[in-house]
């Protein structure tokens, strides 16, 4: 009985609670995941790549994934799959590589996928996956996550936040 009397005054305790009262941000909602519209991003895809109907096909469940960062991975792994062996490195500069980002809903405001200058998709080395390469306008550039309010998440006992992604060349 004491045990048990001792587990519940702990449970109870305040120090114990739900995420709420230490780490605000963890009882935020995550943002809507936004439609990509589909047919630009076959229009803009197209304008850098070639591919089949059943790849266009297969665009369309690269979309159905859950999350933005899911459906942007999906969408890298779907190019690297349309790009024959003889084309990398294939480059892509803005305004393409902007559109294709802005059509897919990756991101909301253009400012970000502005400062990328250059997207290199190649393969050194056959037994190896293709690597992608991504330069930006800057030495330094800043993706502020959650429109600036970040996320949170509690875990082991702590509030870990993340209100940004830093990116160097």
């Amino acid at each position: 009985m004491r045990r048990w009397l001792t587990c519940l005054l702990i449970l109870c305790n305040p120090l114990f609670a739900v995420a709420d009262e230490r780490c605000l941000l963890a009882d935020l909602p995550p943002p809507p995941v936004l439609s990509a519209d589909l047919p630009r991003v076959t229009l803009e895809l197209k304008k850098m790549i070639s591919f089949s109907p059943s790849a266009e096909e297969a665009l369309g469940v690269v979309f159905s994934a859950k999350t933005k960062l899911e459906q942007f991975f999906q969408l890298l792994f779907w190019i690297q799959n349309q790009v024959s062996e003889e084309l990398p490195p294939l480059s892509a500069r803005p305004p393409g590589i902007t559109n294709v980002l802005l059509a897919a809903r990756v991101f909301k405001d253009p400012s970000f996928p502005e400062k990328i200058q250059l997207v290199t998709l190649s393969e050194d080395d056959s037994q190896k996956p293709p690597r992608y390469r991504v330069e930006f306008s800057g030495p330094e550039v800043r993706f502020p996550l959650n429109g600036g309010v970040g996320f949170a998440i509690w875990d082991q006992k702590m509030c870990q936040i993340a209100k940004e992604l830093v990116f160097y060349n």
